[in-house]
């Protein structure tokens, strides 16, 4: 399967090492645009280019010398990768950096997609999140404040509504009675259920998807392999009938392989996914081609 040109995606990257004027400047220069400040409670910076505005905006969650910058692309289509990767090198040419305290969040067009969809889409990352967070490296501290794990109550509840619907999955994320506190919720961009790495209240805040589990990275080709995993996954959870929430145990023997079949059956075939196929295999362990380890000659 190849990713559609027309696939929407947005995507956060925080870093050190730049304010916003400067990494505001980077993006302009690096694929052309104007940049103006704007200011209010984010100190932005906006820079307008063929592709969108981009915005580079203050990150109090992210820690090192000085105040930490964002740097938000417009919603981009999966024909601009070369773009966002080209922002991103001239962006660590200049000198950015990240540390423990950066992340990096994937969001992905969900306009399209059913509340059936929704749902198996939890369900899938839901089963295979253990193997998710040790493909990504997901670190500790990330896990235990701005990428929790999903909640396993939300999962069992879903699995219980044979026909979704929008409202009946949006209460249940929200753990909420009725419609309204549920939408009530939903309206506030600093709801605390955002702080899953699974995020659905993007979904209802702002029409997406996002994924937090990647730890900070100004290396373009680990981008390119979040951006093209999470696209998959979305576009996988699109057709599928049907999709189980069962748990694998995350087996350290297994694991390379576990990861590469699931690679496979997601779409990620050919040399498209080449080099996201080795980012997201590395830190694994096992034999990715031999599921009990590759065959001792005679």
């Amino acid at each position: 399967m190849t990713l559609a040109p027309t696939n929407k995606f947005g995507i956060e990257i925080e870093l050190i090492g730049l304010n916003r004027s400067q990494a505001a400047n980077v993006v302009g220069q690096a694929i052309g645009g104007t940049v103006r400040y704007v200011g209010r409670s984010y100190d932005t910076y906006e820079v307008t280019t063929s592709v969108g505005t981009w915005s580079c905006v203050t990150d109090g969650s992210v820690r090192g010398s000085g105040s930490g910058t964002e740097v938000v692309s417009p919603p981009l289509y999966y024909k601009d990768m070369d773009k966002l990767q080209t922002v991103v090198r001239a962006l660590k040419d200049a000198g950015a950096r990240v540390n423990r305290s950066c992340g990096i969040h994937v969001h992905v067009n969900a306009s399209r997609m059913t509340p059936k969809a929704v749902k198996s889409l939890s369900k899938m990352v839901y089963a295979k999140e253990e193997l998710m967070f040790k493909s990504f490296g997901t670190l500790g501290n990330r896990q235990r404040s701005y990428s929790r794990p999903m909640s396993s109550t939300f999962v069992t509840e879903i699995n219980g509504i044979r026909r979704p619907s929008r409202n009946s999955l949006k209460r249940r994320w929200y753990e909420a009675r009725t419609d309204y506190e549920a939408d009530r919720r939903s309206r506030s961009r600093y709801d605390n259920s955002r702080y899953y790495a699974f995020n659905l209240h993007a979904l209802y805040y702002r029409g997406t998807v996002e994924f937090r589990y990647f730890n900070g990275s100004i290396h373009a080709g680990k981008i390119k392999a979040y951006v093209q995993f999470c696209l998959a996954l979305r576009n996988k959870a699109m057709v599928v009938n049907s999709a189980s929430s069962t748990r694998r145990v995350f087996n350290t023997t297994t694991a390379k392989y576990d990861m590469r079949t699931w690679l496979l059956s997601l779409g990620m075939v050919g040399e498209e996914f080449k080099t996201a196929r080795h980012h997201l295999l590395k830190r694994l362990t096992g034999d990715s081609a031999y599921r009990s380890g590759r065959p001792q000659s005679a």
